[in-house]
C-alpha cells in the first residue's frame, strides 16, 4: 500500500465522518425540540403538526423523479465540461419549477379536503398554507446534490447542519411562542437558511452561465427514471403519518408521532454503523472478496446486538418512569412507545443488511427489502394504534 492510497482513504474517512457529524448534531437539536414541542402542544395539536409536516415532505419527494442522484452522478462525470454541467442543472431546475408549481397549486385548491380527511376539521385548513410553503421551499434541497456532485463535502456538511439545526431551533421558538402555524413556517424557512450558502456557491461557479446541449432525454430515460423507480421504496418511510391520519384521530396521531421521535432517534445508531459498513463492502465487492464481506457484516451485526439487547430491556422496564418524567401527557401511549422503540431497535438489523446489499450492488434486492420493511412497518403501525381506539 503506497502513501497516496493511504492519504486517499484518510480523506474518505474524514469527509464521511464530517457528514455524519453534521447529520447527528443537527438531528440531536431537532430531537430535543420535538420532545419540548410535544409537551407544549399536547397530543392532538402535536398530531396536527406532524400530519401537515409529513404530507408536506411526502408530496415534493414524490415528484423528485431522481433529480438529486442524477445531478450527483452526472456533475461528477461531466465536471471537466462546465457548459454541459450547466445545461444539465438548468434543465433539471426548469422541470423542477414546472412540477413544483403544479403541485403547490393543486395542494392549495385541495386544502379544505386535506383538512377534512387528514385533520378531521375543516377549520384547520389554514394549517395547509405553511405546509405549502414547506413543499415549495423544499425546492432548494437540490443544491445539496449540486454540492455533492462537485465534491464540496465541507460546504455540503455545513448546509446539512444548518438545515437540521434550523428545523429544531425555528420550530421550537416559533412553535412555543406563536403556535403550530408558525412552527410549520419555521420548518419551511430552514430550507432557505440551510441552502443559502450553497445557492451562492452555485452562482459563483457560474452554473447559470453558458451551456452546451447534449441528450438530456437519454439521461432521463436511461438513468434518472430507473433510479427513481429503484429508490422509490425509500419514500414510503414518509407515508405512515399521512396515511394513518385518514383512519385515526389527531390525538392518537399525536401519541404515535411522539413515539416516532424516539424511533427515528434509535435508527441513527444502525445508520451510523451502515456508514462504516457500506464503503467497506463496496470495496470488498470490487475485489470479489465475498467471504471477508460476510465476516464484516457479522461483526457489525454482533456489535449492534450489544445495543439492541440492553436497549429492549431498558425500554420494557423503564419506559413508564421515563414518560411520566418527561411527558406525562403521553402516558396513555406507553404501550405504543414500547412497541415502536423496540421495533426501531430490531429494524436496525434490516437497515444494516440493506446497506450490505447496496455495497454488493444488489440494488433490486436492496429495493425489495426496503419496500417490504416500509410496508410491514405501515401495516404494523395501523394495528398497533388500534390499542388506543
Amino acid at each position: 500500500m503506497n502513501l497516496k492510497s493511504i492519504i486517499s482513504e484518510s480523506e474518505i474517512i474524514k469527509y464521511s465522518s464530517l457528514i455524519f457529524l453534521a447529520n447527528f448534531s443537527g438531528a440531536l437539536i431537532l430531537f430535543i425540540s420535538n420532545i419540548i414541542l410535544s409537551r407544549h402542544f399536547g397530543p392532538e395539536v402535536f398530531g396536527n403538526f406532524k400530519t401537515i409536516l409529513g404530507l408536506s415532505l411526502l408530496l415534493p419527494s414524490l415528484i423528485e423523479f431522481g433529480a438529486g442522484v442524477t445531478i450527483v452522478k452526472y456533475t461528477a462525470t461531466l465536471i471537466k465540461d462546465k457548459k454541459k454541467v450547466n445545461y444539465l442543472i438548468k434543465s433539471i431546475l426548469k422541470l423542477r419549477v414546472i412540477s413544483y408549481s403544479l403541485l403547490l397549486v393543486l395542494v392549495f385548491v385541495l386544502k379544505d379536503q386535506i383538512a377534512i380527511y387528514l385533520l378531521k376539521d375543516i377549520s384547520l385548513s389554514p394549517l395547509v398554507i405553511p405546509g405549502i410553503l414547506i413543499s415549495g421551499l423544499f425546492f432548494f434541497e437540490i443544491f445539496k446534490s449540486i454540492a455533492l456532485g462537485f465534491q464540496e463535502y465541507k460546504d455540503y456538511s455545513v448546509s446539512k447542519f444548518l438545515t437540521f439545526s434550523s428545523y429544531g431551533i425555528l420550530i421550537l421558538i416559533l412553535g412555543y411562542f406563536f403556535g403550530v402555524y408558525y412552527a410549520l413556517i419555521g420548518w419551511a424557512l430552514s430550507y432557505f437558511i440551510g441552502n443559502f450558502s450553497l445557492i451562492r456557491l452555485s452562482i459563483r461557479r457560474g452554473l447559470l452561465g453558458k451551456t452546451k446541449k447534449f441528450d438530456i432525454k437519454k439521461v432521463f430515460l436511461s438513468y434518472t427514471l430507473p433510479m427513481y423507480i429503484l429508490f422509490f421504496p425509500e419514500l414510503l418511510s414518509l407515508v405512515p403519518i399521512p396515511i394513518l391520519s385518514l383512519y385515526y384521530s389527531q390525538r392518537i396521531i399525536g401519541y404515535y408521532s411522539f413515539a416516532m421521535i424516539f424511533y427515528n432517534g434509535i435508527i441513527l445508531i444502525p445508520l451510523s454503523l451502515s456508514d462504516y459498513l457500506f464503503p467497506k463492502i463496496s470495496g470488498l465487492s470490487g475485489k470479489k472478496n465475498r467471504k471477508v464481506a460476510e465476516e464484516k457484516l457479522k461483526k457489525v451485526l454482533l456489535l449492534y446486538s450489544l445495543v439492541v439487547i440492553p436497549g429492549i430491556i431498558t425500554t420494557i422496564f423503564f419506559s413508564d418512569f421515563f414518560i411520566e418524567l418527561i411527558a406525562p401527557l403521553y402516558v396513555p401511549s406507553i404501550l405504543i412507545f414500547k412497541i415502536l422503540v423496540c421495533l426501531g431497535l430490531l429494524s436496525g438489523y434490516f437497515l444494516i443488511y440493506e446497506n450490505y446489499l447496496r455495497g454488493l450492488a444488489r440494488l433490486k434486492r436492496f429495493a425489495l427489502m426496503i419496500l417490504t420493511r416500509n410496508i410491514t412497518f405501515l401495516i404494523f403501525s395501523f394495528f398497533v394504534l388500534m390499542t388506543l381506539v
